[in-house]
C-alpha cells in the first residue's frame, strides 16, 4: 500500500501506474491534503511507502518509507527508483485490489472505499464512452488525478488515445488560454 501525494503530473501518472503494475495499492492523496491528514491515511491503510511532494517531505508517514522526486533528507528519490532494473510486474486480474480512494469526511473521518482493477477499468470505459472520446480528442481537465473524477478523466487517455492537459493547479484564466491555444475538444470538470 503506497501513499502517492504529487500535483498533476508526468511523475504522477507514471508512479501511479508503476504501483499498480507492481501489484501494491494505490493510495491517492490529494494535493491540498494537511499533513495530518496524510499521517491518518498512511496509519489507517497501513502503508508501507509514501510518494510525497517536497512540501510535505517531513510529513509522519509512521513506517512507511518516504519518497520524493528531486529528493529529500531522509528519502529515496523517485527518479532513483525509475533506473532501478529489480521490479518484476506482478500477475494481476480484475479482482484484485487497485486502489483505496478516500471519501471527503464530511460526515467524521474520511473512509476508504477499496476498488479493484475492474471497477477502475469499467469506469474508465464507461465515461470514455459517455462522453464519445476518441484519439482525436484533446482533453483538457480540472481535476485533481486524486480525485475519482479526475482518475477517470487521466487513465482515460490511455484508453481512447487522446491528449490530456493537466495543470498542476487549475486556474480559470490559464484554462481558458489553453483551451484556444491546444484546440480542446471536451473540458473536464466539476461545478463549485
Amino acid at each position: 500500500r503506497v501513499i502517492l501525494h504529487l500535483p498533476n503530473s508526468l511523475d504522477w501518472v507514471v508512479a501511479y501506474h508503476g504501483i499498480a503494475r507492481l501489484g501494491a495499492v494505490v493510495i491517492p492523496a490529494n494535493i491540498l491534503l494537511s499533513s495530518a491528514e496524510i499521517t491518518y491515511m498512511a496509519q489507517d491503510t497501513d502503508a508501507v511507502a509514501a510518494i510525497l511532494s517536497p512540501e510535505k517531505a517531513a510529513t509522519d508517514v509512521g513506517s512507511a518509507r518516504k519518497i520524493v522526486p528531486g529528493g529529500s533528507e531522509g528519502a529515496l528519490r523517485l527518479e532513483d527508483l525509475l533506473e532501478e532494473d529489480w521490479l518484476e510486474p506482478a500477475d494481476m486480474n480484475g479482482d484484485d485490489l487497485f486502489t483505496i480512494a478516500y471519501t471527503s469526511g464530511t460526515t467524521g473521518k474520511p473512509k476508504g472505499a477499496m476498488l479493484t482493477h475492474g471497477n477502475i477499468f469499467a469506469s474508465v470505459a464507461m465515461t470514455a464512452t459517455i462522453h464519445v472520446r476518441t484519439m482525436h480528442d484533446c482533453v483538457y481537465s480540472a481535476l485533481p488525478f486524486p480525485h475519482v473524477y479526475g482518475n477517470v478523466v487521466m487513465n482515460a487517455i490511455f484508453l481512447t488515445g487522446s491528449r490530456l492537459i493537466a495543470p498542476a493547479r487549475f486556474d480559470p484564466a490559464a484554462a481558458l488560454e489553453g483551451i484556444a491555444q491546444e484546440k480542446v475538444t471536451l473540458f473536464e470538470g466539476v461545478p463549485t
